[in-house]
């Protein structure tokens, strides 16, 4: 049996070889603590990022920066 470490270390490898951002448990709770705050500042009680672009971005994970 493997260790587990050595497991999710193997794993953790495979995600940064696929050159594609991740989210993490963080990067979540930073998008969410984002789209809170963007629903403050519209007085809405919700609001949701419309582009996986926008998400990334708030997450600081976007490899562009979102087109105006």
């Amino acid at each position: 049996l493997k260790n587990p470490d050595l497991i999710l270390q193997e794993f953790r490898d495979r995600l940064t070889r696929l050159g594609k951002p991740v989210i993490t448990r963080a990067a979540w709770q930073q998008i969410e603590a984002a789209e809170q705050a963007e629903a403050d500042r519209l007085g809405l009680e919700t609001f949701k990022y419309g582009t996986n672009e926008e998400l990334l971005t708030a997450a600081g994970l976007a490899t562009r920066q979102p087109a105006d």
